[in-house]
Formats: structure tokens, sequence, C-alpha cells
């Protein structure tokens, strides 16, 4: 065993904050694949950007911008536009993938259905 995996250890892992790394075992909802065209609009300026949400679920998604480079912009408050409507968030990751934005409210079961039946990604069994 290489010193570094013993120093991160699996259970050290939720017992020291410093240690937690995200990945999707971390989440509370699963997060689906879709591809909604959509719009991210920054709350601060008058900036938006049309991209996809290619991962959604409950409390978050992933918003992929049109453009082929993507900043670094943690901690924006942003809207994204889906299906005339507007979910407000946090861009909390920022990946080369594109923006992991948490939801303020979440997502009603209702909208959630929605969506995944006309842009959900049906994935064979």
């Amino acid at each position: 065993m290489s010193f570094l995996s013993r120093l991160y250890d699996r259970n050290l892992h939720h017992k020291i904050p410093f240690l937690r790394v995200g990945s999707a075992a971390d989440r509370r909802y699963q997060r689906i694949d879709c591809y909604v065209i959509s719009t991210l609009s920054l709350m601060n300026r008058p900036i938006k950007f049309d991209g996809v949400v290619d991962s959604i679920s409950k409390m978050g998604m992933q918003f992929r911008p049109a453009s082929s480079y993507i900043l670094d912009r943690r901690g924006e408050m942003v809207g994204v536009d889906i299906n005339y409507k507007t979910y407000f968030g946090t861009i909390v990751a920022v990946r080369q993938s594109g923006y992991g934005i948490s939801l303020s409210d979440p997502i009603s079961d209702d909208d959630l259905d929605i969506i995944l039946e006309e842009y959900g990604i049906d994935i064979p069994a």
C-alpha cells in the first residue's frame, strides 16, 4: 500500500473536512443524464451564455457553455433557463465538462419528470 493511499483512508475522508473530495458518491440526489439546450445568466452582470444542461437532479445540474473555454466562476449566483422557467442557484464546481450548479430551491418532481421525459437520455440496460 502506497504512502498516499494510507494517508487518504476512506474512513478519515468523512471525518476530516479538508480531506473531503467531492464525487458522485457524496451527492444526496442522483444526477440523471440529459441534453437540454439552455441559457445561463449571471445575476450580478448582464451576461448570458448559451449551452447545454447535460445532467440534472432535484437540487443541482451541470451546465456546459457553448463557448470553447470555461472561466472559473465559482460562487457566482446564476439563473438557468429551461423550458421557459428559470432555476436559480450558485456555481459550486468548475470542470472541463462544465459548471456544477447547486440550486437554491429544489426542482419540483413534476418539472423534473417533464424535463427528463422530453430531454432525458435513455441508457440501455
